[in-house]
């Protein structure tokens, strides 16, 4: 089925201090990326900076319960990962991902609409936006397909008080993990314990040495793990433990150890896999 690329209907709302929303459709329709279009008269017009500092939050809604938050900040270095650049007035949100190992790995993750009763986008700019203006365009496929597992984003605020190692251990237990993302320059090692079994133990620099020989990019002013190195989406650290005969459990320990060189507060951007919530 051949994609396409079209003009969704207009935002609502766009305006200095204003949450613009849109409302796309649903039903036989398979969302693979959404392109969100920004204009400023700010000086310079839509450039990283303008859009860091005017486009402060990006949420997306399946009836009404939020799927993904992100900043246009960490949508832009989240992009680098995976080799998207970024260009002036346009803020790209994936769903089916391009840079997975195979056809089917790109494909599988696109949110198909069938069973899906709103599906909402809204952008909260900032009040010191000059005559902002936003639009967006959608690649979909003409398939009708219900919402299977697709790629969640969340934002967390982690405070370590001090230098030393921050034991992460309330993060939820629920989703499989692709990625963690800290938004600090001051993480020199971390660790990621499963059930009383290290499955990730690297200095940063050993990290992003390994993400250089994958193709991996991971900007300067964040640390992140990277459980599907390989780019394959079965790859996701999982949250369940196959008991046999088909049943499995939930792991009882979940703990990312962050050793950091000083104290601070910084966002921490989980990307994990399941069923919409």
């Amino acid at each position: 089925m051949a994609r396409e690329i079209i003009t969704t209907n207009s935002f609502s709302g766009v305006g200095a201090g204003q949450t613009a929303t849109l409302e796309l459709p649903v039903g036989d329709i398979t969302y693979d990326q959404l392109l969100l279009v920004y204009g400023t008269a700010t000086a310079g017009g839509p450039t990283e900076v303008n859009m860091e500092a005017e486009v402060s939050e990006i949420r997306i809604k399946v009836n009404g319960i939020v799927q993904r938050t992100i900043s246009a900040a960490e949508l832009f270095d989240l992009n680098r990962v995976n080799g998207v650049v970024v260009a002036d007035g346009f803020l790209p949100i994936f769903f089916a991902e391009p840079w997975r190992r195979s056809a089917q790995g790109e494909d599988v993750l696109g949110w198909g609409a069938a069973d899906v009763d709103t599906l909402q986008i809204e952008v909260d700019i900032a009040p010191g936006a000059a005559a902002p203006t936003l639009s967006a365009r959608v690649e979909i496929e003409r398939v009708r397909r219900a919402m299977g597992p697709i790629v969640k984003w969340r934002r967390f605020t982690i405070q370590p008080g001090a230098a030393g190692v921050m034991n992460l251990t309330n993060l939820p237990k629920i989703d499989a993990y692709y990625r963690l993302h800290v938004f600090a320059t001051t993480i020199t090692e971390v660790k990621v314990v499963v059930d009383q079994r290290d499955v990730w133990n690297l200095t940063d620099a050993q990290a992003r040495r390994i993400y250089a020989d994958r193709g991996l990019a991971v900007p300067a002013a964040m640390t992140s793990v990277i459980f599907d190195l390989t780019q394959r989406v079965a790859d996701a650290l999982p949250m369940a433990v196959a008991l046999g005969n088909g049943r499995s459990r939930q792991v009882s320990e979940f703990r990312v150890d962050y050793t950091f060189s000083a104290g601070g507060s910084h966002v921490l951007l989980t990307e994990t896999l399941g069923p919409r919530d």
